[in-house]
């Protein structure tokens, strides 16, 4: 009998934002170290806050799909 793969689970829409406002800090605090500006610094905290959020999210569904995954399988 063969089974037939599981869709690839979909990305939450917080992970997407969380990621795009990192690179858009990042951006801005490059924008920034180049104009000879200390505004740079927050910026650069900010994205590493950002980047936290989505790494915490995206690995939190993926934790929640395989567990799906599991509980289907032992039912089965």
């Amino acid at each position: 009998m063969t089974s037939t793969p599981s869709p690839a689970p979909r990305v939450p829409r917080v992970v997407v934002l969380a990621a795009a406002v990192a690179v858009l800090a990042i951006v801005a605090a490059v924008i920034a170290f180049m104009d000879g500006s200390w505004l740079g610094i927050p910026f650069v905290l900010l994205a590493a806050v950002d980047g936290n959020i989505a790494w915490f999210y995206l690995h939190r569904a993926r934790r929640a799909a395989s567990a799906s995954d599991r509980s289907a399988e032992t039912a089965a």
